[in-house]
């Protein structure tokens, strides 16, 4: 990987001395700014990028280093072009960024990693350095415009640092638009999501009747059955409406087999199946992160699509998201009918751009 020029001669934290990212820091920010262009060195910050996104009650499985570490191994085709952004020792933000051109298209486009297929994007700050990571990222970015064309920051909630408008450096014209919405369960009112899991559990009573068959979560020992599984059964519906799946190249599935494995590790991830006669039939895959559970990709065996297969899995995870005691179920990106009969509602997402005058 090439490195950028106009890096800064920083002092970099490490890991031992980043255990204090809590509220304790509330004293007038001060903060360095390091410029991230090699691989290795992004790999080097995970320790200290996982407690800061931790402690951030907001941050999705998007902005975490199980997500984009894997995600820049597996996708990352342009430049690295990231911040740190640190307190002493202390990594207080982090914008995760790099430089992307297409074979197309001269433009040189800035983007945060994991843009195209993560539902959620950001940067990271500690509250308290919130203000001044902004501008500080604004400042570093607007220094290196010769780098660059066009910044597009893309899958944006609102609250995000990249649509605050106490940014007091930018390096041009500031434009703003929507994008395709991510739907969501609120678990503590359901709507009709509550006639929905009614009814899936009445169709896993009717299913077990005709044809036996037991819930499984996946473990250590079983997750490469599971991926196995999603691979075929993912696929399978989409080769039917003649379109492509989300898991259509190796690139595709190794990516989510080693995203899978480490969020097993971590105790965050939300794979389960419906086993029939030694053989998984459906299965549903995403990740529980603090209070919500983020539903990303799932299948069944169009065998037993009159048997709503589909929805029982569902069901089965939506009732165990309640019964974990979690807030939302977050079905993502894409207004697809079936999201809403379970009384998901829109969660708007923005795209900010900003282009060189």
């Amino acid at each position: 990987m090439p490195a950028v020029a106009g890096g800064l001669n920083l002092q970099a934290g490490t890991a031992a001395s980043a255990r204090t990212n809590g509220p304790a820091a509330m004293r007038a920010p001060s903060i360095d700014c390091e410029l991230v262009s090699c691989s290795l060195r992004l790999e080097e910050l995970e320790e200290d990028w996982r407690e800061l996104w931790s402690w951030l009650p907001d941050a999705t499985p998007f902005q975490s280093p199980d997500w984009l570490l894997p995600w820049w191994k597996h996708y990352g085709e342009g430049q690295l072009f990231s911040f740190a952004f640190w307190d002493g020792t202390r990594l207080v933000g982090l914008a995760p960024l790099q430089i992307f051109r297409s074979a197309v298209d001269p433009t040189r486009r800035l983007f945060l990693l994991g843009t195209g297929n993560s539902d959620y994007l950001d940067v990271l700050f500690h509250p308290a350095w919130r203000r001044a990571g902004c501008n500080a990222l604004m400042a570093e970015i607007g220094k290196r415009s010769d780098c660059w064309d066009v910044c597009s920051f893309q899958r944006l909630r609102r609250g995000s640092p990249l649509l605050d408008d106490i940014v007091e450096h930018h390096a041009g014209r500031v434009e703003q638009g929507e994008q395709v919405p991510c739907v969501a369960i609120n678990l503590h009112d359901l709507g009709h999501g509550s006639v929905m899991l009614r009814r899936s559990q009445s169709y896993a009573r009717k299913l077990q009747g005709v044809h036996p068959y037991s819930f499984e979560e996946a473990s250590a020992a079983t997750l490469d059955d599971f991926s196995d599984a999603l691979e075929r059964l993912h696929q399978q519906r989409w080769r039917e409406q003649g379109c492509r799946g989300a898991l259509s190249t190796a690139r595709d599935r190794t990516f989510h087999r080693l995203v899978a494995r480490r969020f097993l590790n971590a105790g965050m991830l939300m794979f389960y199946g419906i086993r029939m006669a030694r053989r998984l039939i459906a299965v549903i895959y995403g990740f529980r992160v603090r209070d919500a559970v983020y539903s990303y990709l799932s299948g069944f065996d169009l065998e037993y699509a009159r048997k709503s297969v589909g929805a029982i899995t569902i069901g089965h995870a939506v009732q165990r998201a309640i019964e974990s005691g979690h807030q939302v179920f977050d079905f993502l990106q894409g207004r697809e009918k079936y999201k809403y009969t379970w009384g998901a509602q829109d969660r708007a997402c923005f795209v900010r751009r900003i282009l060189k005058e």
